[in-house]
């Protein structure tokens, strides 16, 4: 498939170095045979925490060469859309098999579980998966952020999102300042940390309000880059009465991850429909991602009328086509 994963040279020798079994030396069988799966356990964590190092490492000599060439968009699938499949683990390993064989390899993970991490970054190696960003509880950012931290790094994912912004932040200007002071504080931990945190949009962001600006332009315009990124949303830009491609040029640079959902309507009625069945124009959205340096395009689907695999597997056909078309 076009979007299979083209790992570098060092990512191959980290997964191989994670496929490898655990050495069985034949004393350990004899003095420490009842701690031989903690040790094995230990010796995975380590070599997880290693490949995603060493990745990091790649990455930052891609960075300072200069490497110039234009790296095509990644697409996947936000596993939001598929959230009654992935309760369990059993079950998540069936959808991740699912995508793997319809050549979905890019996945943003939410709505999981609930499912320990060891066990989801099992899973993601097993299968070849991407993961390119979460949405994460908020709280738990709040008040666990290290464990928060430790539990991505443990999947190979470097960027942290929300869902949307809490309640409670959303009565006025003074509110917005206060979840901007908040966020920030964790987006420089996280930055510190060699992560970054990233902001999902719905539509009320692009209310004005009784300071007479739009929220989304105070998300963009009173905080930091390094601080704050964010994870665009189609649909709900154009829901929120605002042309994509134009808040997706305001936040060029900040944005790793979009997501492609299209617009339809029924009966005066705007609805979620299929990826190229609706009325955006997905070509230009593309094409302004690739612009704006997006790196991956993951297809969430909120509300499904047909079977959400079912839905995933004409999404992710259309994008690839779009992609195609799109792509010199």
């Amino acid at each position: 498939m076009c979007n299979a994963k083209n790992r570098n040279p060092f990512e191959i020798i980290s997964i191989r170095m994670l496929n490898k079994k655990s050495p069985r030396f034949p004393f350990i069988f004899i003095r420490y045979k009842n701690n031989y799966h903690k040790l094995k356990n230990s010796l995975y964590i380590i070599n997880i925490k290693l490949a995603y190092y060493i990745k990091k490492i790649y990455n930052i000599i891609n960075i300072s060469v200069g490497v110039d060439r234009m790296e095509k968009i990644k697409l996947g699938a936000q596993l939001f859309t598929l959230r009654d499949y992935i309760k369990t683990y059993e079950d998540c390993e069936q959808t991740f098999k699912y995508l793997n064989d319809i050549g979905i390899n890019v996945i943003q993970i939410s709505g999981i579980g609930p499912i320990p991490a060891d066990k989801i970054a099992y899973l993601v190696e097993k299968y070849n998966m991407d993961v390119c960003v979460t949405h994460t509880s908020f709280d738990r950012m709040r008040t666990d952020l290290d464990s928060v931290m430790k539990e991505h790094k443990m999947m190979g994912c470097d960027t942290l999102g929300i869902g949307g912004m809490p309640d409670e932040f959303k009565k006025d200007a003074e509110s917005i300042k206060e979840f901007i002071k908040i966020t920030s504080e964790i987006g420089k931990r996280m930055h510190d940390n060699g992560l970054q945190f990233a902001y999902h949009n719905h539509a009320f962001e692009f209310a004005k309000l009784d300071n007479g600006r739009r929220i989304f332009d105070m998300l963009i315009e009173d905080t930091k880059p390094e601080e704050f990124g964010f994870i665009g949303d189609t649909y709900w830009f154009q829901f929120g009465g605002v042309n994509p491609c134009d808040y997706i040029e305001k936040i060029a640079g900040r944005m790793k991850v979009c997501h492609f959902k299209d617009y339809g309507i029924t009966d005066h009625t705007p609805k979620f429909v299929e990826i190229g069945t609706g009325n955006l124009n997905l070509d230009a959205i593309y094409n302004k991602c690739k612009e704006s340096g997006v790196k991956y395009i993951v297809i969430e689907q909120d509300i499904c009328e047909i079977d959400p695999k079912e839905s995933m597997a004409i999404s992710y056909k259309n994008l690839v086509e779009i992609a195609g078309r799109n792509e010199n």
